[in-house]
């Protein structure tokens, strides 16, 4: 029964590491579609005769939170390799819990 017990934990750590990943992953991919999306707008801004300095300023301050979160994503899920690793173990990175909390 407690060898059942902790596979379920262990399962249900896996599914939650999935989760969050997959989240993460939608996140980043959100924040790129928007950061081209804030830089057409900077361009646009530019371009006018009369370019809005605080418009311009609040979009600039979205790119570099947006460009700061991307980086932080990004550590999570590269290793040491350079290399895109989808389902990195976030929760547990060295997978030595072993179904203890």
């Amino acid at each position: 029964m407690l060898k059942t017990l902790k596979w379920v934990y262990d399962l249900g750590v896996r599914q939650e590491r999935v989760r969050i990943a997959g989240h993460l992953q939608m996140r980043l991919s959100h924040l790129h579609d928007n950061r081209q999306v804030v830089e057409d707008m900077l361009r646009e801004n530019a371009n006018l005769k009369k370019p809005n300095k605080a418009n311009a300023e609040r979009l600039k301050f979205k790119l570099e939170v947006e460009n700061k979160v991307s980086e932080l994503i990004n550590e999570l899920f590269i290793d040491q390799n350079g290399q895109w690793v989808p389902g990195n173990p976030i929760m547990f990175p060295d997978d030595n819990h072993k179904g203890e909390i």
